[in-house]
This record gives C-alpha cells, structure tokens and sequence, in this order.
C-alpha cells in the first residue's frame, strides 16, 4: 500500500493498474494506456462498479524495460497534477467565494459537516424513539391478548378501539 492511499484505491505492481489517476474518464485512461511510451500487447479490462482493473500485457523486451527504468505510474501516465490556484466555490451559505487553499475550504466547511452530523444524529434518535414506541405497544397488545385482558369475541370494532385507547 502506498502512502496517501486507502486500501481501496491502490496501484497494482507489475502491470497490472487498478485505480485511474484523479479526474480521469474511462475513455480518457484507455488512450493513455496505448499513448507512445509503452507500446502494449493486450489490455483486458476487469472493472466492476465500485473499482477499475487493467491488466496489461506489454509487447515486448523494450516495453518491459521502459517500465522498469520509469516506472509503473509514470509509464502508463497514472498520476496526474491539476491546479489549485483557481478554487471559486460556494461557501455554507450558498454564495460564490474564492478559495486561496484547501486548508481554507476544510476550516470553512469542517463545522457545517459537523452541524450537520448532530442534526443527522438528532434525525435518527427521533426516527428510532417512534420505532420503539411502535414496538413497545405491539407488545403490550400481544400480552395483553395472551392474558386475556382484551377479548375480541362478540364485539364491535368500535368498542375494540375504545377499549383499546382506554388501555
């Protein structure tokens, strides 16, 4: 595992690639991959929906030590830099604002994501507080069904239902 990378986005040793560069389309990366400075034999695709595989067969002995003086990222164009000197956002009240670094968008956006956090939490507390209420009543119906405190035999859905909000 390099570092910087999380388990699942990680390059493959050998030639075997399975993480794009960022900001890369599919049909972008395959170009690349059949760009001048490897010349490949075969380039079989293994990609699923939550990750990308290339496996690729180089045609020959130069191609091979091409990659091995390069290296795998820098022989199959992997890695790629994109400016930041350009960062025009919107910012948590929903205005346009310019950026001078990432730093900046963390410490403006960190206490949103936060803010938002609680009220996520808040959501879920409400959410499963109604579901045990729910469940808590279905079994308080059910012993009192299996005590014999509410019979059901000879009466009215009408009288069912007062009965039942009386208990």
């Amino acid at each position: 595992l390099q570092p910087g990378l999380s388990k699942r986005r990680t390059l493959c040793a050998g030639s075997e690639p399975s993480t794009p560069p960022a900001a890369a389309s599919g049909e972008k990366d395959k170009e690349k991959k059949k760009g001048p400075a490897v010349k490949l034999g075969d380039l079989k695709e293994y990609h699923t929906e939550h990750s990308v595989h290339f496996k690729c067969t180089l045609q020959n002995e130069a191609a091979k030590s091409v990659v091995d003086s390069l290296g795998l990222e820098k022989a199959f164009k992997l890695r790629s830099a994109f400016s930041t000197t350009n960062m025009v956002l919107f910012d948590r009240n929903g205005k346009i604002r310019r950026y001078d670094s990432v730093l900046d968008i963390i410490k403006d956006f960190a206490d949103l994501r936060l803010d938002m956090y609680v009220l996520r939490k808040e959501s879920l507390i409400a959410k499963l507080t109604k579901e045990i209420l729910i469940l808590s009543n279905k079994c308080r119906f059910v012993t009192m069904v299996v005590n014999g405190e509410i019979v059901f035999q000879k009466k009215k859905i009408v009288q069912l239902m007062e009965e039942l909000k009386r208990k």
